[in-house]
């Protein structure tokens, strides 16, 4: 009794070596055996992917997942994608370990022992279902901020804007979320467990840049008294600017009435449904005012830009007195002059 508690280890491991060594012998033949000689590379992967399933059996998992990733980078067969899945679920990298079992699944079965690589085919498939509801997920989430002006790194990788704010699958652990935004840089983290469905919020504070309402366009002027002392003929190019500014101001307010009037008119022709093909002749007043407005609101919008326009020149190039100052605005809604004249 004694003596065979002392070789049950010993035997023990032989049954494991012997189980990978079949594995190497078959599970990662892939139809090379019938030829009369392998190239060394090929050689090399089988003797790693031998090792890589002993270190398996062994529970030396990081040494397993090293030496069947380099025999799976040479050969990519179905019996190797699926240990090296194994070898990494058991790491905890179940991203990674479900990606290994899909990929079994797309290789081509080699011909040498085709029975063998299908059945690992099938095994993989069955470890990817039982894996699947184990592997969780994280969302981040901005606040404060817009998905397209912000950088986001998940794990120092960069998280495309399209995936902010969906659930992304990771590996149990911890992570950590960088987003950065002009000059703010925020770092948010959060510790998933397996199966785990978590949101980590990244907030920003401020006023995000591309809502400010900072000028489009500003031009601004401001002469000395001395050197505008010495100009002749200022004051009538200034009236001619100011009055230029209000007919451009008039011709804008009167295209943007007449507008908003054009619109409400077309949308009372269509409420008629009478406008499917070409209003009724019975609307013909209707359709005439219509396009009275349309007109008048071209010709508004037009004048209005030109004389707009013609006034901040005027305004701009003409020489100044009394260190007089001006400055004209073009916001993102409106046009503004501000000055003394």
């Amino acid at each position: 009794m004694k003596g065979a508690s002392v070789l049950a280890p010993i035997l023990g491991r032989a049954r494991r070596a012997g189980f990978a060594l079949a594995c190497g012998a078959a599970l990662l033949s892939t139809g090379a055996g019938a030829q009369t000689s392998e190239s060394a590379s090929v050689s090399a992967a089988r003797a790693l992917g031998t090792s890589g399933v002993e270190a398996y059996l062994d529970g030396q998992y990081e040494q397993a997942t090293d030496e069947l990733e380099k025999a799976y980078a040479i050969l990519r067969v179905p019996s190797l994608a699926l240990w090296s899945g194994r070898a990494l679920e058991k790491r905890g990298r179940l991203v990674e370990a479900s990606e290994r079992y899909a990929e079994a699944a797309e290789l081509r079965v080699p011909t040498g022992d085709a029975q063998v690589q299908k059945q690992a085919v099938n095994e993989a498939a069955a470890e990817l279902t039982k894996l699947r509801p184990r592997i969780p997920s994280l969302t981040v989430e901005l606040v404060g901020a817009d998905t397209r002006e912000v950088v986001v790194e998940l794990d120092g990788k960069l998280l495309p804007a399209a995936l902010v704010g969906l659930p992304r699958l990771v590996n149990p652990g911890h992570h950590q979320v960088v987003a950065t935004r002009g000059g703010q840089r925020i770092t948010a983290t959060a510790s998933v467990a397996e199966g785990q469905r978590k949101s980590v919020e990244v907030r920003f504070a401020g006023v995000s840049p591309s809502a400010r309402s900072a000028p489009v366009a500003s031009v601004s002027t401001n002469r000395s008294p001395t050197a505008d002392s010495k100009q002749t003929g200022s004051s009538p190019r200034k009236t001619w600017a100011v009055v230029a500014l209000a007919a451009g101001g008039a011709g804008l307010a009167l295209g943007g009435i007449t507008g908003g009037l054009a619109i409400g008119k077309r949308n009372e022709l269509e409420d008629t449904g009478q406008c499917n093909d070409g209003c009724s002749p019975s609307l013909g007043d209707d359709v005439d005012t219509l396009d009275r407005y349309r007109t008048l609101s071209t010709i508004g919008f037009v004048a209005g830009g030109v004389f707009a326009a013609s006034g901040v020149v005027l305004l701009i190039t003409a020489p100044s007195s009394g260190g007089a100052q001006a400055r004209a605005e073009l916001l993102p809604n409106a046009f503004a002059v501000k000055g003394t004249f």
